[in-house]
Parts: C-alpha cells; structure tokens; sequence
C-alpha cells in the first residue's frame, strides 16, 4: 500500500472515463477493492487522505471537475467537497 498508488489513483480517476464508470456502477464494497487490486492499485484510506492533500492543494478547477463523475454516476461533482466526497466513498473498500 502506498500513497504514490493512491495518486495513480487520483490521476486514473481523472483521465480514464472508461475505469471511473466502470468503478462506480460496482456497488458493492469488496468488489471495489478486487477492482482496484487488480489494477495495482492497493493503498488504505490512510493513503487516499495524504494524496489528497498533496494533489489538491487547492480547489480543482472546472475542467478537473468536469473530468469526474459524482458518486453514482449521476453527474459532476459541483464543488471540490462534494469530489472528496466522491473519492471516500469509492474508497471505502479500503477499510476491511
């Protein structure tokens, strides 16, 4: 587990639509986790919070936003928080 993996992370869910839809239409915990294991990328929430940190030192910008989707995959986040949101709760198979 690693934060340089929780970045990866950050970075794929930016730029790969077709990795964040098919992350957010599993609804089921572990098998998030099985997702992202077998994408190498394994990091704890622990991680996810310090990449966070270091990658959004400040607010994204629209285009940022535009580029990831709300949880569920219902939209845009409309704010920073509400994509912090978003990334815990697709995170949260990290915690078993």
């Amino acid at each position: 587990m690693s934060k340089e993996n929780a970045l990866k992370f950050l970075e794929k869910m930016e730029k790969d639509p077709v990795f964040r839809e098919k992350l957010n239409k599993i609804k089921d915990a572990s098998e998030r986790k099985k997702m992202l294991l077998a994408a190498h990328l394994d990091f704890d929430k622990h991680d996810i919070e310090a990449a966070m940190k270091e990658k959004y030192k400040k607010p994204l910008t629209e285009e940022q936003l535009k580029k990831v989707v709300a949880a569920g995959g219902k939209g845009k986040p409309q704010s920073f928080e509400q994509y912090k949101q978003y990334i815990r709760y697709i995170s949260t198979s990290l915690e078993e």
